[in-house]
């Protein structure tokens, strides 16, 4: 967590120095909208165990991922519904090929410690469900009678765990429109940890035991926004962004 007191007091030295009034700000306390992108670490442990002792190949740990959020601001307080979806990773054996990707769909909420015109910084506390699904199947396709002599040659493995989040948001305003709607850019540092059982399926059906593998991790975030000039739309977002993320 040293990026995150790095984070801290970086932007308190910023925001020791600005003035008290900047075009566009009365929109950044109402909400806005986020696209968001950056670097996460996965819990996948246990998961490459059982795939390295099976003789299969299991992706790195770390993943890219994106995603969008929308936040509200009620005074000091930050409330913030997101949803991600990380690139696919892949490793071959030469024999069999693993593709890897996590989902996540978070609401959180924090509250600000520095709030000044252009600037806010806000460690949150939230949680939200993740999964990840992983792909195993043969590195040759083969033909179709290939394919309709072994059809089982391919699987898929999913799994779903509820998350607790914890982290610290940074946004700075960086341009003002002339309605008056700021642009944004900030950071998010945080970890991700896994709460209660994991549960798995495969190809769809649900299926007992399983390694304990989840989205839970450490994550950086970069972000650019929209200030909104009404809560209801940054509801929406921030609604349909936690959604979408829980259900893909």
């Amino acid at each position: 967590m040293v990026v995150v007191a790095v984070v801290v007091m970086v932007a308190a030295r910023g925001a020791a120095a600005q003035p008290d009034s900047l075009p566009g700000r009365a929109f950044v306390r109402r909400g806005g909208i986020q696209f968001q992108l950056g670097g996460a670490g996965l819990g996948l442990s246990a998961l490459s165990r059982s795939l390295t002792t099976n003789g299969l190949p299991a992706p790195a740990a770390s993943v890219f991922e994106t995603g969008t959020s929308g936040y509200l601001q009620f005074g000091r307080v930050v409330v913030a519904g997101s949803g991600f979806r990380s690139l696919t990773r892949t490793a071959s054996n030469g024999v069999y090929q693993t593709s890897l990707r996590s989902t996540s769909g978070l609401i959180d909420i924090g509250l600000a410690i520095v709030d000044r015109p252009s600037t806010v910084v806000f460690p949150y506390l939230g949680g939200g469900r993740g999964g990840l699904v992983a792909r195993i199947r043969g590195s040759s396709i083969g033909s179709v009678d290939d394919i309709l002599a072994a059809p089982r040659r391919g699987v898929e493995l999913s799994s779903r765990s509820w998350l607790v989040n914890a982290g610290v948001g940074l946004d700075q305003v960086v341009w003002s429109a002339r309605s008056g709607r700021p642009i944004t850019v900030g950071v998010r540092a945080g970890q991700l940890w896994r709460a209660g059982r994991v549960q798995f399926r495969a190809d769809g059906d649900r299926i007992d035991g399983g390694p304990e593998a989840s989205a839970a991790g450490p994550y950086f975030r970069l972000t650019l926004g929209l200030g909104l000039a009404r809560r209801r739309d940054a509801l929406a977002s921030a609604v349909g962004s936690a959604v979408m993320g829980i259900l893909r």
